[in-house]
């Protein structure tokens, strides 16, 4: 296509101009309104303001591929880099005809929408602010069984813990050596924020394995074999590619989420993602959940983006992983109940299950949070009347911990049958209602 559109518009403008689409709309896309919610009218106006219309008032060509796509896509991706001071978002629908795929970025001006997407500009944007280099300062890589894991994330932020500490007191702060029973009380009593990784550790398995002395003292033996801790008098020490790890992670700056998703023929959406935590210039932390255990990495900012990029250009990976999902459903002749995932494994999550309404029988898995509400593009869309289109917000705080807000809805959000005005803390057991939908939250 030789012809390039670009335009900014609010949310309902773009739902409006869905109307100009010439197909029926899928599940993901972003011109979709809520069931009971009534598609904003178009401006008359509208169209040419923006360029979309040729000379005898018929729509252009890179207009109409553009709602086409915009319509129609059945696969996406969405690239989130989080800051203290910025946050960029961007999502890329595929054409499912196999056409360059479009763009729309959220801006304080609104949405704008690019046809062909910016990917070259994506990537560069990305790299100003995560860096390009091969280069990355420490080697550490390993493969750990669940308690190996804890113990080794407990030794990672006690030697950070430490640093911290010589820093503050302007004197160095004396090594300690790993016990089994100072790794089993580290893990036992870090407080919960994200900026520990033994919190993320316990996170992703959902405090499913606990760490007492005896197996801490084997984790330690094992993580000694695997050359990840040394003996040293009085127990262990990390080795030395792991004590640089502590070294470049002792403040996690900046958080690179990168998720794509596949509509399936029954409009739900399996998804994929990963997420490195950056500290410092050039190093990021790569934790990833396999079945063979829980895989820790120091990445260059180059194979960070590296890994963007493949994500981005290889749509068909994702066509590959419907299929597969697809053909399990109908091995299993009865159709599974949901798991909407709204994040990373890699990164502690919520857990929500409905147990009514709208999202009966489906989980939900959150990460750094979600706004529910009838608006399409919101995280988590209930089709009801009575849900406002900005309905709740979960949020976790920098402490780790899970809140609800309600956004100002007409019909008010519940915890535990109570309706709430100020930031709710979430824990176990708790059940969230919004109108006629009930959502629990799991250990």
């Amino acid at each position: 296509m030789g012809e390039a559109l670009a335009f900014t518009v609010s949310r309902e403008e773009l739902q409006a101009l869905g109307t100009l689409a010439p197909a029926p709309l899928g599940s993901i896309s972003p011109f979709r309104v809520p069931r009971g919610e009534t598609v904003p009218a178009l401006d008359p106006g509208l169209p040419p303001r923006l360029g979309l219309l040729g000379p005898s008032g018929e729509l252009t060509v890179a207009a109409r591929h553009a709602l086409q796509v915009l319509g129609g896509a059945r696969s996406y991706a969405r690239v989130y880099v989080t800051e203290a001071s910025q946050t960029f978002e961007q999502t890329v629908f595929f054409d499912p005809e196999g056409g360059v795929p479009v763009g729309v970025t959220n801006t304080l001006q609104g949405l704008r929408v690019e046809d062909p997407a910016p990917l070259p500009a994506l990537l560069e944007g990305i790299r100003q602010l995560t860096g390009e280099t091969p280069v990355k300062s420490s080697a550490f890589k390993a493969l750990c069984a669940p308690e190996e894991a804890l113990a080794l994330a407990a030794a990672l932020d006690l030697e950070r813990r430490r640093r911290l500490a010589s820093m503050a007191s302007l004197a160095e702060a004396p090594a300690v050596p790993l016990t089994p029973a100072l790794l089993a009380r580290t893990v036992r009593e870090t407080p919960l924020s994200t900026q520990w990784l033994t919190f993320a550790v316990r996170s992703i398995y959902r405090d499913r394995f606990a760490l007492d002395e005896a197996k801490a003292a084997a984790a330690a033996e094992s993580l000694s074999r695997g050359s990840h801790f040394k003996p040293v008098p009085g127990g262990f020490a990390l080795s030395e590619p792991a004590e640089a790890l502590a070294a470049l992670s002792l403040v996690f700056e900046r958080i690179l989420h990168v998720e794509a998703g596949r509509a399936l023929s029954d409009g739900q959406v399996v998804y994929v993602g990963f997420s490195c935590l950056q500290a410092g210039v050039q190093d990021l932390l790569y934790v990833e959940r396999t079945p063979e255990g829980l895989h820790f990495e120091a990445l260059s900012s180059a194979s960070a983006l590296e890994l963007t990029r493949h994500l981005l250009a290889h749509p068909e990976a994702l066509d590959s992983l419907a299929a597969a999902v697809e053909a399990e459903k109908a091995a299993a002749g009865a159709r599974e109940p949901a798991t909407m995932v709204i994040a990373s494994e890699n990164l502690p999550v919520l857990r929500l299950r409905g147990e009514a309404g709208v999202l009966e029988g489906q989980t939900l898995v959150l990460g750094d949070g979600a706004v529910i509400g009838r608006q399409a593009g919101v995280s988590v869309v209930l089709d009801d009347a009575r849900v406002s289109r900005r309905h709740a917000e979960v949020r976790r705080s920098v402490d780790g911990r899970w809140t609800l807000s309600d956004l100002g809805s007409s019909n008010g959000t519940f915890v535990n049958d109570q309706r709430i005005s100020v930031p709710t803390p979430l824990g176990p057991e708790d059940r969230i209602r919004v109108a006629e939908t009930i959502l629990k939250v799991l250990p």
